[in-house]
């Protein structure tokens, strides 16, 4: 089940992980990746870090996952 939604957090995420020299990466200091984590974790009813963990893993955990 591939969203539209899923696919630009993945992407928001990929791009700030290409930033950052492929390292750690925190979504407040990468401004595009923190909108597209709080409107997806708005939007799927979840919490931010659940959202974030779905960027990062791919995987749906805690109420994403229901």
């Amino acid at each position: 089940m591939g969203s539209y939604e899923d696919a630009a957090l993945k992407a928001a995420y990929k791009r700030a992980w290409y930033q950052a020299n492929r390292g750690f990466i925190n979504p407040r200091d990468y401004p595009e990746l923190d909108r597209a984590v709080q409107s997806y974790a708005k939007q799927n009813h979840c919490s931010y870090d659940e959202a974030f963990i779905f960027a990062k893993t791919g995987q749906k955990t805690g109420s994403l996952s229901q």
